[in-house]
């Protein structure tokens, strides 16, 4: 297991001086998003993943993601998540709009132990 439940509220604001709300908002009500790695031969790969960031209404700050297959204990990614895919409709907005919230993440995915193990599935499953 690496280290977000569905939640139904629209986006609570549209201005950039909200961004970061906006952005946790976004993280926290996701459920699954498109994570890009490089596979051994040094190519992009994406695919769609189920994330949490803990149980409906209890943010822990940090993302959660089941992932088998690798024997790294770390790993360079990066995890796009769209608004669109919430069924939210944008605020009634076309998905290219740029104010249908999106975020890119990209940093080293590391693999959970102790506690955050149970922390980790009970918010993924």
């Amino acid at each position: 297991m690496f280290g977000a439940s569905a939640v139904s509220a629209q986006m609570p604001h549209r201005t950039p001086e909200d961004v970061a709300e906006n952005a946790r908002w976004l993280v926290h009500s996701a459920s699954w998003g498109y994570l890009t790695e490089l596979d051994s031969a040094k190519l992009p790969m994406a695919g769609a993943i189920s994330i949490s960031d803990g149980d409906i209404g209890n943010s822990t700050g940090r993302l959660f993601l089941y992932l088998m297959g690798s024997k790294d204990d770390e790993r360079l990614a990066s995890l796009s998540i769209s608004e669109a895919a919430l069924n939210t409709s944008c605020g009634n907005r076309d998905p290219e709009d740029p104010l249908c919230a999106k975020i890119a993440l990209s940093g080293t995915l590391k693999r959970t132990s102790g506690n955050d193990i149970s922390v980790g599935k009970s918010a993924l499953f």
